[in-house]
């Protein structure tokens, strides 16, 4: 695992650039503490910090061929590099190292583009073709690892982090007002942009070529198709064997490395069944992790010690206190660049930083949720689009008003019931505007009033559930049912820009490897494949791979309610965080930023404050906002973490 930047000039690599590379390369240190290294040439500089996992000694990058005319930066891991590599000597190639990034180069030179179909992993790639004067980008299929870059002139300049980006004397630091208007949209910025104006991402499964100053647009080089198994009277027992056939390979590929490796156990269904299939094919008594709170409501260690207990793990927990989880956020705030709105960050960054003082890789059980249907969102949705279907827009209000009083059991008790009340009453019910809702903190009203009047007015053209139109456009295999189409909006958008960014920062930011068997290439194309109803079942979550799990895991961790990574933001808004908060959003500063509405940023901390209402998630995200603005905005852009309240 690794950080990566690079300089493209179509009129030559000049003084500036050759500058700026070494303090880019500096930036991402935190990434690859174990080694650097930097390429130059006429037209394009590279620069490299390796965390060594994977032949320790002879993988140092950048990388070249034989001849030294096709360089590569790589951050990631290949897992079928050993059968890519096979297969490459066969055809005459000859390797100098026994490391996954040779396998780049040569597949390049042999397969051209298309080598990235070919690749089984994560990974983000710069590869320079010098004869050809050529710059090929490359994003792994489920955005496990990030890129991001920026036209500037004649130049491209990318890494593996914005910050490295920020450092280049050509690149200008300004705010784009769309990105942020999304940000509070959906939590994260969706697409190809992020807040900083003209820095933009490579999108998950999307390359990119520069050659000879032509440059060219991203384009997708996979999309997972959503058709429906074939409706068998085995069809269940069959998709259970596969899940199962498949994840044990899946585990048993991210094994590979030179270093001591672990896993993440929170004790629920994903990662309990990862454990159980690693104690089926790791050498030796396995490592496990797990993170846990002060507070029962919050805290899942008892189900995370009973998977250890069951399969012999060597178990590690950590109880974190609220305190330690504040007192990470501003060094959080420079790690990911932008605003990030998931407090759940903060807990799996100090899991992160805890499991790097026993191990460089941790394997975890994230994607679950958006390939098999894990969160009562999926249930609601059902719910909520039948009755779109049935019941006329004339009669809805009639149907849904006894639904609100009602104390029966005609809908989910608790909070989706709440949830689905709230959502039942948008009218019309688009499945784009009911997806926007879920990922929204405030409705588009709700967002004008929070808005300064100026900033209002500058944002009229940038509603987000124009954004989201496009989202749904993406998807391939228009005869997917519906709990299909919601999933694939999921991991084609929420999967990589808020689940994988979050990973991929709060484990970076410790030096520790995460990989994740659950997002295989086999595993994604197989979810997609069979259909909805056997993911949503009956009222129930994640049918199918619960029946195959109930082969490997107690029914207590099968059927137990999905907890999920939180922190307790309503608690800490009145009590650890009250003082910080007001001082933070009252102050001058803020409201010179002229950004946001002075008397309605008090009013939703004076209702919080007394206790008339929850707003923990809009605080936090706005108090997030001010601490990413003094960091990257407000004076020279730091190089490492440094105190910003």
């Amino acid at each position: 695992m690794c950080g990566i930047c690079g300089i493209y000039n179509t009129n030559g690599i000049n003084d500036a650039d050759l500058d700026a590379i070494p303090v880019m390369t500096a930036a991402l240190r935190h990434r690859g503490p174990d080694d650097s290294g930097i390429y130059s040439d006429e037209r394009a500089a590279l620069g490299h910090t390796r965390l060594s996992i994977v032949d320790i000694e002879g993988g140092a990058q950048p990388m070249a061929n034989e001849e030294g005319a096709v360089w590569t930066v790589f951050n990631g891991e290949i897992y079928n590099f050993a059968e890519l590599r096979s297969a490459l000597e066969g055809r005459g190639h000859i390797f100098r190292t026994h490391c996954d990034t040779e396998v780049i180069v040569h597949a390049y030179e042999d397969y051209g583009d298309s080598f990235v179909e070919r690749l089984e992993g994560m990974f983000a790639i710069a590869l320079w073709d010098k004869v050809r004067g050529r710059l090929m980008l490359a994003r792994d299929r489920a955005g496990k690892k990030p890129l991001y870059y920026v036209h500037i002139g004649g130049r491209l300049i990318f890494a593996s982090e914005i910050k490295s980006i920020l450092l280049h004397p050509a690149v200008e630091r300004r705010l784009n007002a769309a990105a942020l208007h999304h940000l509070i949209s959906f939590q994260h910025v969706p697409g190809e942009e992020t807040i900083f104006t003209g820095i933009k991402k490579l999108r998950a499964a999307h390359a990119m070529s520069i050659e000879k100053g032509i440059f060219g647009t991203p384009e997708r080089y996979w999309q997972p198709t959503s058709a429906p198994q074939r409706t068998k009277p085995d069809a269940a027992r069959s998709a259970t064997d596969e899940i199962i056939n498949i994840l044990l390979n899946s585990v048993r590929e991210r094994l590979i490395g030179d270093v001591p490796i672990g896993a993440f156990l929170s004790g629920g269904i994903d990662s309990s069944t990862v454990v159980a299939l690693l104690s089926e094919c790791a050498k030796g008594r396995i490592q496990t992790f797990s993170i846990g709170f002060a507070e029962s409501v919050y805290d899942e260690t008892p189900y995370a010690r009973e998977v250890a207990r069951r399969f012999n793990t060597h178990h590690t927990e950590f109880t974190v206190t609220p305190r330690e989880l504040l007192e990470c956020a501003p060094r959080l705030v420079w790690h990911c660049d932008e605003p990030f709105a998931d407090s759940s960050i903060l807990p799996t960054y100090l899991l992160s930083k805890l499991t790097r003082g026993h191990v460089k890789v941790a394997i975890s059980g994230d994607g679950g949720d958006e390939l098999f249907g894990g969160y009562e969102r999926y249930i609601a949705d059902k719910y909520l689009h039948w009755f779109n279907a049935v019941v006329p827009s004339s009669a809805r209000h009639r149907v849904i008003a006894p639904i609100l009083n009602s104390s029966k059991e005609t809908m989910p008790q608790g909070k989706l019931k709440h949830r689905l009340a709230q959502l039942a009453q948008l009218a019309p019910l688009s499945d784009q505007a009911r997806h926007l809702s879920w990922f929204s903190f405030m409705t588009h009203d709700e967002k004008i009033a929070l808005y300064a009047a100026d900033f209002a007015d500058a944002l009229l053209d940038s509603r987000s559930e124009q954004v989201m139109e496009t989202i749904y456009r993406d998807i391939h295999g228009a005869g997917a049912d519906f709990t299909q189409r919601q999933l694939m909006v999921d991991f084609l958008n929420y999967l990589p820009e808020t689940l994988m960014m979050k990973v991929d920062r709060a484990s970076m930011a410790n030096a520790l490897e995460v990989r994740c068997p659950l997002l295989s290439k086999r595993m994604v194309e197989f979810a997609f494949s069979i259909s909805g109803g056997m993911k949503i079942r009956g009222g129930r979550t994640k049918w199918i791979l619960k029946r195959a799990a109930s082969r490997l895991l107690p029914g207590e961790i099968i059927h137990r309610r999905k907890h999920g990574f939180e922190v307790p933001l309503d608690d800490w808004f009145r009590g650890a965080l009250r003082e910080q908060a007001h001082d933070l959003l009252t102050c001058a500063t803020f409201i010179n930023r002229g950004l946001f509405n002075p008397s309605s940023v008090d009013r939703l901390l004076s209702e919080h404050t007394s206790g008339a209402r929850n707003h923990g998630h809009k605080l936090w995200l706005l108090l997030n906002l001010e601490m990413w603005f003094r960091t990257f905005m407000d004076g020279t852009p730091p190089t490492e973490p440094r105190s910003i309240l």
